[in-house]
Protein backbone atom coordinates (compact mmCIF):
# COMPACT_ATOMS: atom_id res chain seq x y z
CA UNK A 1 0.00 0.00 0.00
CA UNK A 2 2.73 2.55 -0.29
CA UNK A 3 2.31 5.69 -2.04
CA UNK A 4 6.51 5.45 -3.37
CA UNK A 5 5.29 2.21 -5.26
CA UNK A 6 4.93 2.55 -9.34
CA UNK A 7 1.35 2.86 -10.15
CA UNK A 8 0.49 -1.12 -11.51
CA UNK A 9 -2.94 -3.11 -10.98
CA UNK A 10 -0.12 -5.94 -9.30
CA UNK A 11 2.69 -6.06 -6.70
CA UNK A 12 5.83 -5.39 -7.77
CA UNK A 13 7.80 -6.72 -4.74
CA UNK A 14 7.30 -9.99 -3.53
CA UNK A 15 5.35 -10.96 -0.09
CA UNK A 16 7.56 -10.96 2.47
CA UNK A 17 6.27 -11.64 6.44
CA UNK A 18 5.93 -8.72 8.55
CA UNK A 19 5.87 -8.74 12.57
CA UNK A 20 2.54 -8.31 14.49
CA UNK A 21 2.47 -7.40 18.03
CA UNK A 22 -0.24 -7.08 20.46
CA UNK A 23 0.66 -4.01 22.74
CA UNK A 24 -2.26 -4.47 25.25
CA UNK A 25 -5.47 -2.23 25.89
CA UNK A 26 -5.92 1.10 26.29
CA UNK A 27 -9.22 3.11 27.32
CA UNK A 28 -9.61 5.99 25.19
CA UNK A 29 -12.67 8.20 25.29
CA UNK A 30 -14.59 5.79 26.39
CA UNK A 31 -13.54 3.19 23.71
CA UNK A 32 -12.05 -0.14 24.83
CA UNK A 33 -9.12 0.08 22.20
CA UNK A 34 -6.68 -3.43 21.82
CA UNK A 35 -3.61 -1.85 19.83
CA UNK A 36 -1.15 -3.48 17.35
CA UNK A 37 1.86 -3.15 15.60
CA UNK A 38 2.71 -4.55 11.90
CA UNK A 39 6.46 -3.71 11.43
CA UNK A 40 8.88 -4.85 8.47
CA UNK A 41 12.15 -7.44 8.97
CA UNK A 42 14.97 -5.44 10.99
CA UNK A 43 12.77 -2.88 12.36
CA UNK A 44 11.22 -4.00 15.54
CA UNK A 45 11.41 -0.64 16.90
CA UNK A 46 7.92 1.08 17.14
CA UNK A 47 7.04 5.18 17.47
CA UNK A 48 5.37 4.88 20.76
CA UNK A 49 4.43 8.54 20.81
CA UNK A 50 3.11 8.42 17.34
CA UNK A 51 1.23 5.04 17.48
CA UNK A 52 -0.22 7.09 21.14
CA UNK A 53 -0.21 10.07 19.83
CA UNK A 54 -2.76 9.17 15.93
CA UNK A 55 -4.44 6.74 18.07
CA UNK A 56 -5.83 9.59 20.94
CA UNK A 57 -6.51 11.94 17.74
CA UNK A 58 -8.18 8.91 16.25
CA UNK A 59 -10.52 7.59 19.46
CA UNK A 60 -11.15 11.57 19.97
CA UNK A 61 -12.90 11.76 17.18
CA UNK A 62 -15.37 8.97 17.50
CA UNK A 63 -18.95 8.85 18.50
CA UNK A 64 -19.81 8.32 22.04
CA UNK A 65 -18.99 4.21 22.55
CA UNK A 66 -22.94 3.38 23.26
CA UNK A 67 -24.73 6.28 20.45
CA UNK A 68 -26.62 5.01 17.86
CA UNK A 69 -25.53 6.15 14.90
CA UNK A 70 -27.26 5.89 11.76
CA UNK A 71 -29.68 3.78 13.63
CA UNK A 72 -26.53 1.58 15.03
CA UNK A 73 -25.39 1.24 18.28
CA UNK A 74 -21.96 0.97 19.58
CA UNK A 75 -20.44 -1.05 22.17
CA UNK A 76 -16.87 0.57 23.45
CA UNK A 77 -15.09 -2.32 22.09
CA UNK A 78 -12.33 -1.72 19.26
CA UNK A 79 -8.93 -2.28 18.05
CA UNK A 80 -6.50 -0.30 16.46
CA UNK A 81 -3.42 -1.62 13.95
CA UNK A 82 -0.49 0.87 13.29
CA UNK A 83 1.39 -0.47 10.39
CA UNK A 84 5.12 0.93 9.62
CA UNK A 85 5.23 0.59 6.09
CA UNK A 86 8.25 1.24 4.29
CA UNK A 87 6.52 3.85 2.38
CA UNK A 88 3.94 4.78 4.78
CA UNK A 89 2.82 4.30 7.85
CA UNK A 90 -1.62 3.27 8.51
CA UNK A 91 -3.29 3.38 11.09
CA UNK A 92 -6.31 1.81 10.87
CA UNK A 93 -8.97 2.35 13.65
CA UNK A 94 -11.84 -0.75 13.85
CA UNK A 95 -15.14 -0.44 16.61
CA UNK A 96 -17.52 -3.35 16.43
CA UNK A 97 -20.88 -2.08 16.22
CA UNK A 98 -24.13 -3.44 15.86
CA UNK A 99 -22.76 -6.83 17.54
CA UNK A 100 -21.10 -7.88 14.15
CA UNK A 101 -20.01 -5.04 11.93
CA UNK A 102 -16.68 -3.39 11.68
CA UNK A 103 -16.84 0.39 11.12
CA UNK A 104 -13.31 2.11 10.26
CA UNK A 105 -11.18 5.22 10.24
CA UNK A 106 -7.93 5.26 8.40
CA UNK A 107 -5.51 7.30 8.75
CA UNK A 108 -1.72 7.58 6.95
CA UNK A 109 1.28 9.29 7.29
CA UNK A 110 5.28 9.16 5.89
CA UNK A 111 7.65 7.22 7.50
CA UNK A 112 9.64 10.12 8.51
CA UNK A 113 6.80 12.17 9.91
CA UNK A 114 4.58 9.42 11.64
CA UNK A 115 2.51 11.39 14.18
CA UNK A 116 1.49 14.02 11.30
CA UNK A 117 -1.25 11.58 9.77
CA UNK A 118 -4.44 12.11 7.66
CA UNK A 119 -7.41 10.83 7.79
CA UNK A 120 -7.77 8.81 4.52
CA UNK A 121 -10.91 7.08 5.22
CA UNK A 122 -13.40 9.04 2.52
CA UNK A 123 -10.65 7.31 -0.24
CA UNK A 124 -12.53 3.74 0.29
CA UNK A 125 -9.27 1.90 1.45
CA UNK A 126 -9.39 -0.82 3.59
CA UNK A 127 -6.20 -2.88 4.50
CA UNK A 128 -3.01 -4.66 3.11
CA UNK A 129 -2.50 -8.34 3.28
CA UNK A 130 -0.72 -7.96 6.74
CA UNK A 131 -3.21 -5.93 8.07
CA UNK A 132 -5.81 -8.20 7.13
CA UNK A 133 -4.08 -10.62 8.66
CA UNK A 134 -5.23 -8.81 12.59
CA UNK A 135 -8.61 -7.96 10.90
CA UNK A 136 -8.98 -11.98 10.42
CA UNK A 137 -7.71 -12.54 14.40
CA UNK A 138 -9.84 -10.01 16.18
CA UNK A 139 -12.99 -11.48 13.55
CA UNK A 140 -12.47 -15.26 14.60
CA UNK A 141 -12.04 -14.18 18.16
CA UNK A 142 -14.97 -11.71 18.04
CA UNK A 143 -17.07 -15.01 16.82
CA UNK A 144 -15.64 -16.84 19.59
CA UNK A 145 -15.83 -14.82 22.74
CA UNK A 146 -18.55 -12.47 21.90
CA UNK A 147 -21.04 -14.66 19.34
CA UNK A 148 -21.20 -17.82 21.03
CA UNK A 149 -23.49 -17.83 23.25
CA UNK A 150 -23.24 -15.61 26.89
CA UNK A 151 -20.90 -12.68 25.80
CA UNK A 152 -16.99 -12.51 27.01
CA UNK A 153 -15.76 -9.51 26.43
CA UNK A 154 -12.93 -9.81 28.94
CA UNK A 155 -11.31 -13.09 26.92
CA UNK A 156 -11.94 -10.88 23.75
CA UNK A 157 -9.76 -7.78 25.19
CA UNK A 158 -7.16 -10.29 27.14
CA UNK A 159 -6.27 -12.03 23.75
CA UNK A 160 -3.98 -10.73 21.04
CA UNK A 161 -2.09 -11.70 17.71
CA UNK A 162 1.93 -12.10 18.47
CA UNK A 163 3.58 -13.48 15.31
CA UNK A 164 4.26 -13.38 11.24
CA UNK A 165 1.72 -12.61 9.40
Amino acid sequence: MGAGAAATPFPTYPYAPREARFLGVSLLAGWTVKRYAITVPGRTAVDDGALESVLREMAASLPAPSAVVDGISGNGLAFFVAHFDPDDVWYLLDRWVAGCILKQTLRRAAPAMPAAATDVTSEGYVACVWELAVIDHERRLWIETMMGGEPAPERYLASGLNGTV
